[in-house]
């Protein structure tokens, strides 16, 4: 009995930590989803997502645009991806399109997912940028503008600071 019970006591840890560490990695593997849906949105259908194109440096493609098969209704830990919380953001720098990404799964009270972090670390799946307890911005039906945006979100530490943004909702 005592050795059950020692076997018992190494066993449940690892296999708690097993299962946290496999609701990360299916987070990461939807925010990498998102910001390849919001590549190709952006590719397709340049003249009305494409930064810059209108005067504005960042857009903001909402997941309640980006999810047309409802792949993204449900998160791993049981609860639901909020669409107007979770987004990726676009920003022409120039000479490149940088992608970002928020996504937040709410349970009950509880909120989980990426804060917002860069495409590279989601690529490299930094596990670094997944939070659990993601604050919310209550920004619900209206825009994103600078005012609520700038200074707001930070991906590795540095901040996103956009000149113009398109909200696509």
């Amino acid at each position: 009995l005592v050795v059950l019970s020692i076997l018992v006591g190494i066993t449940v840890p690892n296999i708690a930590g097993i299962i946290r560490d496999n609701k990360k990695s299916i987070i990461m593997d939807d925010a990498s989803r998102l910001i390849d849906n919001a590549k190709v949105r952006v590719s397709v259908n340049e003249a009305e997502y494409l930064p810059q194109s209108s005067g504005w440096e960042c857009t903001i493609l909402r997941l309640s645009t980006l999810d047309r098969n409802d792949d993204f209704k449900e998160g791993p830990n049981d609860g639901v991806y909020d669409p107007n919380e979770s987004f990726v953001l676009v920003k022409n720098t120039g000479t490149e399109f940088k992608y970002y990404v928020r996504l937040v799964e709410i349970k009950g009270d509880k909120k989980y997912g990426i804060d917002f972090a860069d495409s590279v670390d989601v690529e490299k799946r930094d596990k670094r940028v997944f939070d659990t307890d993601v604050e919310l911005n209550s920004i619900g039906d209206t825009s994103y503008v600078e005012g609520n945006f700038n200074n707001r979100y930070k991906a590795g530490g540095t901040v996103i600071n956009c000149s113009g943004i398109k909200d696509v909702k």
